[in-house]
């Protein structure tokens, strides 16, 4: 933990929350210029619908951010691929410090996704064993905790990914839940500043 949430967050809390996402939103795809060393991208702009973050007895809300995919095409030199989220939280405070977004990474092989033009927002999948911290809360004043996710399960309109335990996939910090407007939703569990 950094600045202002350096004290509002400690290493040993939980966080829990609630990301909502339109299925259906468009996304743009970027294709990889060079496949061995850059990976494609496809840009959900506005997909998030709805975010909410608990942390000890405190809750922060948002209603907007973007859903990121990375394909990586090559797993030597282009990197892993990845279901990025960036939601913006605009209301509530977590003790009197006010929070500014969350960015959740889950860490998946890099034969995760196959991106074409097009394609809805697809749902996370089950995540690998990370080494990097998988989500960051930043707050309006330039503080920042993060921490790794132990799991996380999706429900909807797409088929449920099983909830995993231990090193799980990602999302926020403590327990979270994502969920889409047009039938997704994904749980996600214990996850904890590191």
């Amino acid at each position: 933990m950094t600045g202002d949430l350096n004290g509002p967050v400690v290493v040993s809390d939980t966080v829990t929350g609630t990301v909502t996402y339109e299925t259906t939103t468009a996304g743009v795809l970027t294709p990889s210029p060079n496949p061995m060393f850059v990976r494609a991208e496809m840009l959900y702009t506005g997909a998030i619908t709805a975010s909410e973050l608990m942390v000890n007895g405190d809750t922060v809300t948002g209603t907007t951010g973007d859903i990121e995919i990375f394909d990586s095409l090559d797993g030597v030199f282009g990197g892993n691929d990845s279901w990025e989220v960036t939601a913006t939280l605009t209301s509530g405070t977590i003790a009197g410090v006010s929070p500014a977004s969350i960015f959740v990474n889950p860490s998946y092989d890099f034969s995760a996704y196959t991106l074409s033009a097009n394609d809805p927002v697809p749902a996370p999948l089950d995540s690998v064993q990370a080494v990097f911290p998988q989500f960051s809360l930043a707050s309006v004043g330039g503080g920042t905790a993060y921490g790794m996710i132990d799991s996380y399960s999706v429900s909807g309109g797409a088929a449920p990914v099983p909830a995993l335990g231990g090193w799980g996939v990602a999302v926020l910090m403590g327990c979270a839940i994502l969920v889409a407007r047009s039938g997704v939703r994904a749980d996600l569990d214990a996850w904890g500043p590191r």
